[in-house]
């Protein structure tokens, strides 16, 4: 009896595994190269989307420094992937938002006339600020960059030094020089949404006047970006396109320094929080009336000062202490239910300001000038930008007769 061989089912099962090892290698090859290219377009579209979001923190910065407000913002830190079902993605990729680094401006060589004068005396100032960065953590996009702000611009940081800038700069237009700060700490690393409350803490913006008739005026800022991206973004402020910028120039310490022809500017400055952020500090008094002003014996006049910071902004809450200096005649301050020769303990308003009503009885004699001396109660910090004054003098000529009290130019001075 002989056997025989069957081999008609050997091509089938040959077939059905070259078919399988096949479809193995043709999902091996999608999952090392398709699904790795579409989740860098993945990570590519959210890199512009937050950058999206970091040009709206930016706008909520500059707008709570305009009216004081604030304007909470969402930054997306990281991407979630395209669903697969027989495909394998990698975790979610995530991002940091954080403060990073000193971005201090200084301004040399700015003198005011008037109330401010006595901060303002071309002595350098500074303005402490910081910078906000966000850095992705992409699986596949692996030459992402940072993406920064500071000093009102935008722009991206990318690993070899190179930068590119996203908005224009708001340091300097024809003649007005905006300085806003960025105080406080962020530090959020997540895949998740995170939220940015940008707050005016010496806010609204207040602009003031200042200049220099025979020097050029120095802004020397701490930033991440070169002498010449600075020059490039303020190439229609250069006096050759009709600005007043003379020079962009290094300087010392990762400054650059911008080199603005003499003359007069319109100074504007604010401070921003985010995140924990410091209170505002009194850097000086000024008055906002009774200064030279002319008063009949048997008659008062209203003294009004102000405690300011460093940004010109009213400090509410301040404690002021204020006498009469060098008085020869019957006088006193009357404020709070207080009466005498000297006011302790005054309380600056919302606005500020201290009010004190100076009192004189009748004399004879001829006129004679009286001091009236306020001074704050708390000592500032340390300042590299130069010494603060903290008092203020405020000068008063004492009349005999029924005149009207009138202001420096000889006509009825009104109240601002």
């Amino acid at each position: 009896m002989s056997l025989r061989v069957d081999s008609r089912a050997v091509t089938v099962q040959i077939g059905a595994i070259l078919l399988f090892g096949m479809l193995v290698v043709s999902m091996s090859a999608y999952q090392a190269s398709v699904v790795p290219a579409e989740n860098r377009e993945a990570e590519f579209e959210h890199s512009w989307e937050v950058r999206a979001d970091m040009l709206d923190l930016r706008g909520a910065i500059l707008r709570a420094a305009s009216d004081g407000g604030s304007r909470p913002v969402t930054v997306e830190l990281g991407t979630r992937y395209p669903s697969r079902t027989l495909f394998v993605n990698p975790p979610p990729s995530g991002g940091t938002l954080r403060t990073e680094g000193n971005r201090t401006a200084i301004l040399s060589n700015a003198s005011a006339d008037g109330e401010t004068g006595d901060y303002w005396t071309g002595e350098p100032r500074s303005f402490p600020s910081t910078a906000l960065t966000y850095a992705p953590s992409y699986t596949e996009y692996r030459d992402a960059p940072t993406t920064v702000y500071e000093h009102g611009t935008l722009y991206d940081r990318f690993d070899g030094g190179e930068t590119v800038g996203s908005t224009g700069q708001t340091l300097v237009d024809g003649k007005r020089i905006s300085l806003v700060s960025v105080d406080g700490s962020v530090s959020a690393s997540s895949a998740e949404p995170t939220a940015v409350d940008p707050r005016g803490v010496s806010a609204p913006a207040r602009t003031v006047t200042v200049g220099n008739r025979t020097e050029n005026l120095t802004l020397a800022v701490r930033t991440g970006l070169s002498a010449s991206a600075w020059e490039d973004a303020l190439a229609d402020q250069f006096v050759e396109a009709g600005g007043r910028v003379v020079a962009v120039r290094g300087g010392e310490s990762g400054a650059v320094e911008i080199v603005l022809e003499p003359g007069e500017y319109d100074l504007r400055l604010a401070r921003v929080g985010v995140g924990g952020h410091a209170d505002a500090e009194p850097r000086y008094l000024t008055d906002v009336r009774g200064d030279d002003e002319t008063v009949r014996g048997g008659s008062t006049e209203l003294l009004v000062v102000e405690v300011r910071d460093r940004y010109n902004t009213p400090v509410s809450g301040e404690t002021v202490n204020l006498s009469l200096v060098d008085d020869g005649v019957s006088a006193r301050l009357e404020a709070d239910g207080k009466v005498g020769e000297e006011i302790e303990n005054a309380i600056t308003d919302a606005e500020g300001r201290v009010e004190v009503t100076y009192r004189v009885d009748d004399f004879d004699g001829e006129p004679e000038p009286v001091r009236v001396r306020a001074a704050t109660d708390r000592r500032p910090s340390t300042d590299p930008g130069g010494v603060v004054r903290r008092e203020r003098s405020e000068r008063r000529r004492l009349r005999p007769d029924r005149g009207r009290w009138r202001g420096r130019r000889g006509r009825p001075r009104r109240p601002r």
